[in-house]
């Protein structure tokens, strides 16, 4: 399957499936991600947010910690709501943790996640530790980064990709590749980077809001 001149391995096309069959309008769904969040999961569930709320889902993004600064151009007004997210998480419908498996790094909000008896869809590119409580999963240690696991939900569902969406996305990868100069850069994720510019992403303005806003000593270049 190739989408977006992108293939989809065939495993994360069925598993996207799953996760997509959970996701459906008109429900209560609750993005989160892991303590002190960075670009991929910040990236990975703003992403996710702009690709529900597009498909008449009701999407809240509740985090243990507040978004780091660099990351608040990302954001939607009112979408996040970390500073009452245990109140969300006992109003979802459906959780959706991204690039974390392992509750004990959702800090405080682990009690709720594992009590609240909603379906838990897990999107993350780690070495799963199981501990989440049952929902879809959507994992591929061999990915990039979260967020190109989200670019693949959003092309085996056909969910259209806003330049939000793309923007976010990209933020994801960008920053889990250290501006694509890790070792964990593959051809695959740079395609991927290459369709999210062909939906209006601009690379300089992001980097410099990322890179350029990180205190000194965080920025390795």
């Amino acid at each position: 399957m190739s989408v977006n001149g992108v293939p989809i391995p065939p495993e994360r096309a069925k598993a996207a499936a799953e996760v997509g069959a959970t996701l459906t309008p008109g429900r209560r769904v609750v993005l989160t991600t892991h303590v002190n969040a960075d670009g991929d999961g910040v990236g990975s569930e703003v992403g996710l947010w702009h690709l529900l709320r597009a498909r008449g889902v009701n999407p809240v993004i509740a985090n243990p910690t507040p978004v780091p600064e660099r990351f608040h151009f990302l954001l939607p007004d009112g979408a996040d709501t970390s500073g009452g997210a245990v109140k969300q998480l006992e109003r979802a419908e459906v959780i959706v943790v991204v690039d974390i498996s392992d509750l004990g790094r959702l800090g405080d909000l682990a009690h709720a996640v594992r009590t609240r008896g909603v379906p838990v869809v897990c999107i993350d590119h780690h070495v799963s530790k199981g501990s989440l409580p049952p929902g879809p999963r959507l994992l591929a240690p061999e990915a990039t980064a979260t967020a190109e696991l989200v670019f693949d939900l959003a092309s085996a569902l056909d969910w259209p990709l806003s330049p939000e969406a793309a923007r976010a996305l990209y933020v994801g990868i960008l920053t889990d590749t250290g501006g694509f100069r890790f070792s964990n850069t593959s051809a695959r994720a740079l395609r991927i980077a290459g369709a999210l510019l062909e939906r209006g992403v601009d690379p300089e303005s992001i980097y410099e809001r990322v890179y350029a806003s990180a205190p000194e000593g965080r920025v390795r270049l």
